[in-house]
């Protein structure tokens, strides 16, 4: 009869292992002979067979009122505690192995209320429970240890906490916690470790401050994990509080100590605390760096990220991937080649050129650099390629105009069985976006669903709207969106919006603008591309309008920006800036550029106001940003070599114009990166097609 309240579960049979290779390892020792409720034991030698009834109970069910029965007793006890002893023995050899699955499976065929398990076996049995996160075989050891009257001690407990808090099953291990009589700080720091792990970091600190109260001894493992919990919550009192625990009781000189703190105060929003606690650091080891090379990086400190990676490596801490995956994504954002090389360089010295996360970073680096032969050299010298692989190259020629290049890439990919993604389709339609190629555009479409069951997602229409814009066929693009399944997003609003600046249509642009910034009314970018419609037709007071709503509710337009990085070093200008060490050699340099592209045609824009120019940047249309950061580009770099410059804004149509022009005049190629893509110049063309 089964028991109240206990799920009964048959016994297994030997075709229930994995492999042939498994029943070896049991049957070296025993036969088993299965019958309906009865399992015949048979040891090897002539010694007397002996029967044993199957177990009713295969797991354990929490607030059961069970009691264990009493240990069988039966002839033959001597042989079969042999047997015994030899299984157990067998299962925690197999766990020292590391091969825990394998020790499971023999568990699960002994099984039953004759097999005596004992308390070291238990260990190892539920240690492998806790690797590879099984909560039923966790369950089954439990149920066993329950049914064999097995009285659990604090490491029994404690591992039984682990395992239920390892498999998510957080109230089950509270309840083990609550049950173990005399508490250790390794339960204490288990359970406090299970809810920060799970996200339940409020029960953590409450646990902590219990804890505390009890009088039960702290140590390095529970001040590291209470901070975490405090990061998580990102409540830099509780944060503070626990800081003067630790001062209180010395344990801020240890480094996982000094280390959390470090990443609980970077990730509570005090950069300048956390490095005062990096600073006061005796010791500090490969985690204290990355804590606080990660928290400038937070804070958008790309700089001082940077610089504290030189420092790292001058003080002969050896990086590790974590390290350099962060200095990559730094190098992105400041738009760095010379750093980006240096950290690849030491990829390469590290071990990690094998590493196709790392890499695949490499190639997007090098894509959003304007550097694609760099990032196609790395792509192809990958010994393997993931799907995040060729995403980033597709991307990457997608990016600089050359769509056909991004199509002839994902069609490799396809005779290479790789299967794409949404991702993939969004890379291969901003290639097809950026180049012009509508039919194309709209072919990978409609074979995103039909081909690879891939619904299309806001994204993918906001590219499909981009597509048909920029070929100038704005009522279409509009169809697209009065057809969508759900509601327009920002970005494909964002896309018809910016087609009507291009076009110069402003009803539907009014249309867009109103939508989008009834969707973002903070975001500042939406109010610039609208005053940029009324400016192209001259509509002077709608734009006045957008001015005095901006006033009304407090918002401010942020100033062009460009900046241009030269032998590591950032160099940034703002509209007639005059700060620069070598002002006087930029500003004759670019009056000499404009004289020459002047005798080539040019003509000054000073109406057509992109993105978002102030009345000063109007004025001084001879002197924005753009330009400044290219005439000390080509007075600071070689005549042979191609720079870049960055722009926080799209850049505007006049720029547009005057760059076209110089690298025509000069015959280098310069690359500008804006908010909206990049523009290669190269001859008097842009890669853009003079839409942006």
């Amino acid at each position: 009869m089964a028991k109240a309240g206990v799920a009964t579960l048959p016994v297994p049979s030997l075709a229930l292992l994995p492999s042939n290779q498994n029943q070896n390892h049991f049957l070296s020792y025993s036969k088993f002979y299965f019958h309906s409720n009865s399992m015949i034991l048979q040891k090897k030698s002539s010694r007397q067979c002996q029967f044993i009834s199957k177990s009713q109970t295969n797991s354990i069910t929490f607030g059961s009122e069970l009691k264990p029965k009493p240990k069988p007793m039966s002839q033959g006890q001597e042989d079969y505690d042999d047997v015994s002893l030899d299984i157990c023995e067998k299962i925690r050899k197999l766990c020292r192995q590391e091969k825990f699955q394998e020790a499971l499976d023999i568990f699960q065929l002994m099984q039953h209320r004759g097999i005596e398990v004992d308390i070291d076996t238990y260990g190892h049995l539920l240690q492998g429970c806790i690797v590879t996160k099984s909560l039923e075989d966790g369950r089954r050891v439990h149920a066993h240890m329950f049914e064999s009257g097995v009285e659990s001690d604090i490491y029994l407990s404690t591992k039984l906490l682990i395992m239920y808090a390892k498999c998510g099953k957080m109230s089950d291990a509270r309840q083990v916690f609550d049950e173990i009589p005399e508490r250790n700080s390794v339960a204490w720091n288990a359970m406090i470790a299970g809810y920060v792990q799970h996200g339940q970091s409020e029960q953590a600190l409450e646990l902590f401050c219990q804890m505390r109260k009890d009088g039960v001894e702290v140590d390095k493992y529970t001040f590291s994990t209470v901070l975490r919990a405090c990061a998580k919550v990102a409540v830099i009192e509780a944060g503070a509080q626990v800081h003067a625990c630790i001062l209180k009781l010395d344990f801020h000189k240890n480094v996982y100590v000094g280390s959390a703190l470090v990443d609980m105060y970077a990730k509570c929003g005090s950069i300048e605390d956390a490095r005062q606690a990096f600073d006061r650091m005796s010791t500090r080891n490969v985690v204290s760096w990355n804590a606080m090379i990660a928290g400038y990086v937070l804070h958008g400190y790309g700089v001082e990220a940077l610089r504290l990676f030189y420092e790292m490596q001058m003080a002969g801490v050896k990086v590790d991937q974590f390290t350099l995956s962060t200095v990559v994504r730094v190098c992105v954002c400041l738009a760095s080649l010379e750093h980006a090389k240096q950290v690849h360089a030491g990829v390469v010295r590290c071990g990690y050129a094998l590493d196709v996360v790392l890499e695949s970073a490499f190639v997007d680096l090098y894509s959003k650099w304007g550097r694609v032969e760099d990032a196609r050299r790395v792509f192809d010298q990958m010994p393997e390629r993931n799907i995040i692989s060729w995403n980033a190259m597709i991307a990457g020629y997608g990016n600089h105009g050359r769509g056909k290049e991004a199509i002839h890439l994902f069609e490799q990919m396809q005779q290479e069985h790789i299967k794409p993604n949404h991702v993939t389709f969004l890379a291969l339609l901003s290639a097809c976006s950026y180049s012009g190629l509508l039919d194309e555009g709209w072919h990978y479409f409609q074979c995103m669903s039909r081909d690879y069951e891939i619904v299309p997602r806001a994204m993918h229409y906001a590219r499909l709207v981009e597509l048909y814009s920029r070929a100038g066929r704005l009522n279409d693009a509009y169809d697209v969106i009065d057809k969508l399944p759900f509601k327009a997003t920002a970005n494909i609003s964002g896309a018809l919006l910016c087609a009507c600046r291009m076009h110069g249509n402003i009803k539907l642009g009014t249309y867009a603008a109103e939508h989008l910034i009834e969707l973002e009314p903070q975001q500042v970018r939406n109010y610039v591309v609208l005053l940029n419609v009324y400016a192209a037709a001259n509509r002077l007071e709608n734009g006045a309008k957008v001015r005095r709503m901006l006033e009304d509710r407090g918002m401010k337009i942020e100033p062009s920006c460009s900046w241009i990085d030269i032998r590591k070093r950032l160099h940034v200008f703002l509209v007639g800036d005059r700060s620069h060490a070598e002002t006087e050699k930029i500003y004759a340099k670019l009056d000499e550029l404009t004289c020459q592209i002047k005798e080539a045609g040019y003509v000054p824009d000073i109406n057509f106001v992109l993105p978002d120019v102030m009345e000063e940047e109007r004025r001084l249309v001879s002197y924005h940003s753009e330009k400044l950061a290219i005439a000390f580009g080509l007075i600071s770099t070689l005549p042979t070599t191609t720079f870049q410059v960055v722009q926080n804004h799209r850049i505007c149509a006049d720029c547009h114009t005057a760059a076209k022009l110089i690298s025509k005049t000069v015959g280098r190629e310069i690359l500008v990166r804006d908010a909206s893509r990049f523009h290669h110049f190269n001859g008097g063309l842009c890669s853009c097609g003079d839409y942006w």
